[in-house]
């Protein structure tokens, strides 16, 4: 109901003068729909909000908004296959191919490492199975949070680019948790840098929805 009230409200007359609430609207129901996987009504209610960013002349919302085109193409093609996933680890949770699709859709996609980090370290894939173990340990050194954020960088630096987002993001959490807690050195200057190039590449909102820090471009340009 929302987005064909949306879509009415494109096509009046008070569109071009109300494009930044039109815009605005727009941009809540995507999230809301992201949230829901429904990624059909997310992909109309970003054209709506990618139309009155246009005709608002709102340069900055055009490229944000057409980043999050790619994302959301890659995102849904990735959700297909999962409910059918979800429903074979109702009845065989240690099914490893099922919980590798899960595990990748809610960790690399969705952001929800708490909930999808039990699924890959289930997985098929090896090296995702061994990093999900490692991120799930409990006690950690500064300098295994540091290996770990790096093992993170150089997985996803093999993968598409959905999924090298959703591991450099993770990447982003320990590299900011390593770059407090390691003394001053080599490895903390690195660990820095590829936070500060994971801000500059994903944004700074993503960045600290990844990692749960407001103080994250702080930790990135700290000397």
């Amino acid at each position: 109901m929302r987005l064909e009230t949306l879509k009415l409200f494109q096509k009046s007359s008070d569109a071009l003068a109300k494009s930044k609430d039109l815009a605005s609207e727009a941009k809540k129901l995507v999230t809301e729909a992201i949230a829901g996987d429904d990624y059909d009504t997310a992909e109309e209610a970003l054209k709506i909000e990618k139309g009155a960013a246009k005709r608002g002349g709102d340069a900055e919302a055009l490229t944000k908004s057409g980043k999050l085109q790619t994302w959301l193409e890659a995102a849904k093609r990735t959700y297909v296959d999962v409910p059918k996933a979800e429903a074979r680890l109702a009845t065989s949770p240690g099914d490893p191919q099922a919980n590798q699709m899960v595990g990748i859709y809610t960790c690399l996609v969705k952001g929800r490492w708490e909930l999808g980090l039990p699924q890959l370290a289930k997985a098929t894939d090896l090296k995702l199975r061994f990093l999900a173990k490692l991120d799930l340990s409990s006690s950690k050194s500064p300098q295994e949070i540091f290996d770990l954020a790096n093992q993170y960088w150089d997985l996803a630096e093999q993968k598409p680019n959905l999924e090298e987002q959703g591991l450099k993001l993770r990447a982003a959490f320990w590299y900011a948790q390593a770059a407090k807690e390691l003394p001053d050195g080599l490895d903390r200057i690195k660990a820095r840098k590829r936070l500060a190039e994971i801000i500059d590449t994903y944004g700074k909102d993503e960045t600290e929805k990844a990692t749960g820090r407001n103080d994250i471009a702080a930790i990135a340009g700290a000397r």
